[in-house]
């Protein structure tokens, strides 16, 4: 073999030792892209289409373009937990973001759902703030809650009503009634058929959120306008 052929052979095996690696190296960046949205990329939650909302307290503007559906507990750790980045969310966003809250107390008191005791004061908490709703004063006395958890007993759910001017007569005969034991059971209701088992859980346009971070709240909000 003359040393020309010689040289166009080892050219072609470079060449096609080349696109053989080329080829290796593509296939191994696809197979990268896809383990890194199979285990990484976090799934998108499926919509839900039933009413969310009901008729349940909001804070924020009805044409508002996100609707963050909260379903918590006023005992939970988790939820108070939560609330400074929920008031992050709605100071940031203001006018373009509404919250609705509902109830949803891990307590054998009114939950059927539940296997033992968890918060054995959630249910009274959630009739004592619906109670303060009758009274225009939901989200003074939502605060009020978070604030003071874990001190609730029947004395100082009706003291905090007091403290927040609330008409005491009227506030306790609510709350020593039950009156509004469905309206929670509703929301309870609502909450498992759309497969909630903690709290906080929400809802941001229909999807449920993976995680309560402040960037979540952000990225979903924003896919919303």
């Amino acid at each position: 073999m003359t040393r020309l052929k010689k040289m166009k052979s080892a050219k072609a095996v470079k060449e096609k030792t080349d696109y053989t690696n080329y080829f290796i190296g593509a296939l191994v960046l696809l197979l990268l892209v896809v383990l890194y949205f199979n285990f990484f990329s976090k799934p998108v939650p499926p919509l839900v289409t039933a009413n969310l909302e009901d008729d349940d307290p909001f804070i924020g503007p009805k044409e508002a373009k996100a609707v963050i559906v909260e379903f918590s507990d006023f005992q939970c750790p988790a939820c108070k937990a939560a609330e400074p980045t929920v008031k992050k969310v709605l100071a940031d966003f203001k006018d373009r973001v509404r919250l609705v809250y509902r109830d949803f107390p891990l307590d054998m008191g009114c939950n059927p759902a539940l296997q033992r005791q968890l918060h054995p004061f959630a249910c009274k908490a959630a009739l004592a703030a619906n109670c303060a709703n009758e009274q225009g004063k939901f989200w003074a006395y939502h605060d009020v809650l978070f604030e003071r958890q874990p001190a609730f007993s029947d004395e100082n759910l009706k003291k905090y009503a007091a403290d927040l001017g609330l008409v005491s007569t009227q506030f306790d005969a609510c709350l020593d009634s039950s009156k509004h034991l469905d309206e929670i059971k509703k929301d309870l209701a609502d909450g498992s058929s759309l497969g909630i088992q903690g709290t906080p859980t929400f809802f941001v346009n229909g999807r449920m959120l993976s995680d309560r971070t402040y960037d979540d709240f952000k990225a979903a909000i924003e896919s919303a306008q």
